[in-house]
């Protein structure tokens, strides 16, 4: 895992907004890019992109560094 990707992680369980900012930043374009695979309606891809970031929020103390890179974390949850 990159520094980057750690400091991440820790700022998310920490409930760093700013950090949400920085998520959006770097897998931004990644999640929206497979929203519109699966998404057929343009107008449902900013509701399915708030879903998807309000579950990695949620759900950050459920990833372990271990198991899978953060990415692919983000990835399995999109």
């Amino acid at each position: 895992m990159k520094i980057a990707e750690m400091d991440l992680v820790f700022e998310l369980r920490k409930r760093n907004e700013k950090a949400l900012c920085l998520l959006i930043d770097i897998y931004g374009g990644l999640i929206k890019s497979i929203i519109r695979k699966h998404v057929q309606q343009p107008d449902a891809c900013d509701e399915c992109m708030d879903d998807i970031l309000f579950s990695i929020w949620n759900n950050i103390d459920k990833y372990y560094e271990e198991k899978n890179s953060f990415k692919n974390w983000v990835v399995a949850i999109s």
